[in-house]
């Protein structure tokens, strides 16, 4: 029997090693959590970006002294349903024309696996699509079923520093790599290969639209007028929860 993943089995203290440019981390969702019951306040009032509202675009402070604002994409993980979750995947290729009509060439994106890929598939698939990898998540399970995930970035010389790797594992085993984060190019025919390939369940490419729209808003210029050094952080996740929930 499988035993569902919980992210209470990746708390604790964060854990990160270095080798070359290399970064393994356990995630830290308590920490997360802990800092947004300390401080939270809404700058701008949350955009809906599917019609049901079960996506949506928050901007807050998480931090009460800090000049960056958090603008974090919501997704409304029990309610979310496959209606809204198709309407936020067809915003892609609206994205990806305004994006290629504004004369960029290439744009962040978080690419969420239908499965883990194995290490080796993985920089096949990454070579192949082009993929400007600055950090993966990849899926572990230990003997006692329990599954976890350990984030990383390339090194200098290695796309999966799989020495560095042994050491996270603590006796649990490699699933695979279940999301990306990276550059990919705007073209419509690399960006079709992409989104459709097999592996892929969802190719996100909101951040950079996001980022602009806050940005240009008549909310967040009132804002930089009080501070000129408020910044902002996007923050889009992975959508592998989501198929782990509904399998």
């Amino acid at each position: 029997m499988r035993i569902s993943f919980s992210r209470a089995l990746l708390t604790g203290a964060l854990v990160t090693g270095f080798v070359g440019s290399a970064v393994y981390a356990s995630e830290n969702n308590d920490e997360k959590k802990e800092a947004k019951k300390q401080y939270y306040q809404v700058l701008i009032e949350s955009k809906n970006i599917v019609r049901s509202g079960k996506i949506k675009v928050e901007v807050v402070k998480e931090k009460e002294h800090s000049a960056e604002v958090e603008v974090n994409l919501i997704v409304q993980s029990q309610l979310l349903d496959q209606e809204s979750l198709g309407e936020y995947r067809e915003k892609m290729t609206q994205y990806l024309k305004s994006l290629h009509n504004k004369g960029y060439k290439k744009t962040p994106a978080v690419i969420t696996l239908n499965s883990p890929l194995k290490l080796n598939n993985f920089e096949e698939f990454v070579k192949d699509k082009n993929i400007e990898v600055e950090r993966f998540y990849i899926r572990t399970i230990d003997k006692n079923g329990n599954l976890g995930t350990i984030s990383g970035i390339p090194s200098e010389n290695d796309l999966v520093p799989k020495d560095k790797l042994k050491e996270f594992l603590n006796g649990a085993e490699v699933v695979g790599i279940y999301s990306i984060e990276g550059n990919i190019s705007t073209d419509e025919t690399a960006f079709n290969q992409l989104s459709k390939d097999n592996n892929v369940f969802l190719a996100d490419i909101s951040k950079k639209v996001i980022e602009e729209e806050v940005l240009n808003s008549i909310d967040f210029k009132k804002l930089k007028d009080k501070n000129e050094k408020i910044h902002i952080d996007v923050n889009i996740p992975n959508f592998y929860w989501f198929i782990e929930k509904n399998e």
